[in-house]
C-alpha cells in the first residue's frame, strides 16, 4: 500500500493498519470467534511484547505517515522478532503435542493393564468357583459324598460352595442311613432265612 501512489492510498494504509492492530490484539486479549490464546509462557510474552514495541513505536508511526522508506528499515527487525514469536510458539506447541502424545501412551498402558487385570480377576473370582463348583458335582456324580467345597468367600458363588457343602453332608448321611437300613434289612431278611429253614427242618 505504502509503494502504491492510489487516490485512496491513505485510507488503504489505515485500513491495513487497523487489521495489523486487531491481529496483535487478538494475539495479545484472545478471541472469542476461534481459539487464539498465546502459551502461558513468560518467553513468549515478553517476545510478544517486544513485536508490540517494535510496531507501535516504529513500523506503525512510519506507515502512518506515508514514510515508506522509514517503514521498509523498521521491516526487518519487526519481522525477526515476529518470527522469533512464532518459533517460540511453535516450540512450545511442540512440547505440549509431545506430552500429549505420552499421556495417551501412558492411557492406553492403563487400559491394557487394566484389562489385562479385569481378565485375571474375572477368572479368579467367576472361572475358578464355578469350575470347583462343577468339578465338585462330578465327584458327588461319582458317589464321593465326602467332597466338600473351600467357602472362601461371601457372595454368591460362596452361598453356592456352602449350599453344595450343605447337600454333600445330606447326601452323605441319607446314603450312610441307607446302607444301615440296608445292613439290617439284610439281617432281618437272613434271620428270616434261618427261621424258616428250622421250621422247614
Amino acid at each position: 500500500a505504502l509503494l502504491h501512489a492510489t487516490p485512496d492510498r491513505s485510507l488503504h494504509i489505515a485500513s491495513k493498519l487497523a487489521q495489523m492492530d486487531v491481529s496483535l490484539a487478538q494475539l495479545t486479549r484472545g478471541s472469542s470467534d476461534r481459539p487464539v490464546m498465546l502459551p502461558d509462557d513468560a518467553e513468549i510474552h515478553a517476545q510478544l511484547a517486544g513485536v508490540l514495541s517494535q510496531w507501535e513505536t516504529t513500523a506503525k508511526p512510519a506507515a502512518s505517515h506515508g514514510q515508506t522508506q522509514a517503514y521498509l528499515d523498521a521491516l526487518p527487525e519487526l519481522t525477526d522478532r515476529a518470527d522469533r514469536l512464532v518459533s517460540l510458539i511453535e516450540h512450545d506447541n511442540a512440547r505440549k503435542t509431545a506430552a500429549l502424545r505420552w499421556t495417551q501412551a501412558g492411557l492406553a498402558a492403563m487400559a491394557a493393564a487394566g484389562t489385562a487385570a479385569m481378565i485375571y480377576l474375572l477368572y479368579l473370582w467367576i472361572i475358578v468357583p464355578v469350575t470347583r463348583l462343577r468339578a465338585g458335582l462330578q465327584r458327588m456324580s461319582a458317589q464321593e459324598f465326602g467332597s466338600r467345597l473351600p467357602v472362601t468367600r461371601a457372595d454368591e458363588l460362596g452361598a453356592l460352595a456352602a449350599g453344595f457343602n450343605e447337600m454333600a453332608d445330606k447326601l452323605e448321611s441319607l446314603y450312610a442311613n441307607l446302607e444301615a437300613r440296608v445292613t439290617d434289612k439284610t439281617e432281618q431278611l437272613h434271620k428270616q432265612n434261618q427261621e424258616i429253614l428250622f421250621l422247614y427242618e
